[in-house]
C-alpha cells in the first residue's frame, strides 16, 4: 500500500464535499502537519506540560507544545520521562512500566479527544502527589456520570 493509499483509507485524505477539491483534511494536518500549516488552521492549539512539585503557584518546568499530535505524543512522554519515577512493577514474569502505562493513556485521550477549536489550552500537570490533565470540553449531557448513563463521544473519531 503506498503513503497515499495508506492515508486515503485512514480517512485522511480525500474530497471535499463542498468544493470538490482533493487533499489532506484538518485531521491529517493535526496528526502529520508541520507546524506553520497547523498555526494557519487552529492558532490556538498548544499543550502545556507543567511540573509543580516545589513552586505549586508557578512552575518548576514546563513545556509548551505546539506541534503534531505525533510529535506533541512523543514530547509529552519524554516530559513525564523526566518528571515521574518509574518503579519496578512485575506481572507474571514481564517487567512493565507502570509510569508509561498510565501517563500514555492520559495523554493519548487528551490529544486525541481534545477540542480544537476552543481557545483554551491543554494541560499536563505533574504535581508531587498526583499528575492529571485539563482539556476544553462540549458537555453532550447534565447531571453525574456513573458507569450505567456513560455512553462515549469521540470528539474527532478520524484522529482517533
Amino acid at each position: 500500500m503506498s503513503d497515499e493509499e495508506l492515508l486515503k483509507s485512514a480517512g485522511l485524505y480525500g474530497i471535499d464535499r463542498i468544493t470538490g477539491q482533493e487533499g489532506y483534511n484538518p485531521a491529517a494536518v493535526m496528526l502529520l502537519g508541520k507546524d506553520d500549516v497547523i498555526l494557519d488552521i487552529v492558532p490556538a492549539y498548544a499543550t502545556d506540560a507543567l511540573l509543580r512539585k516545589v513552586n505549586v503557584d508557578r512552575y518548576d518546568d514546563r513545556e509548551i507544545i505546539k506541534t503534531n499530535l505525533v510529535e506533541s505524543y512523543e514530547q509529552l512522554m519524554e516530559f513525564s520521562r523526566k518528571h515521574l519515577p518509574d518503579k519496578f512493577f512485575l506481572e507474571d514474569d514481564q517487567r512493565k512500566s507502570l509510569r508509561s502505562i498510565i501517563a500514555r493513556e492520559m495523554l493519548v485521550n487528551t490529544l486525541i479527544h481534545r477540542e480544537f477549536t476552543s481557545l483554551y489550552i491543554a494541560k499536563f500537570v505533574i504535581e508531587k502527589e498526583r499528575m492529571y490533565v485539563e482539556n476544553a470540553n462540549r458537555a453532550t449531557g447534565e447531571g453525574v456520570i456513573t458507569p450505567e448513563n456513560l455512553e462515549p463521544n469521540p470528539k474527532n473519531p478520524i484522529i482517533a
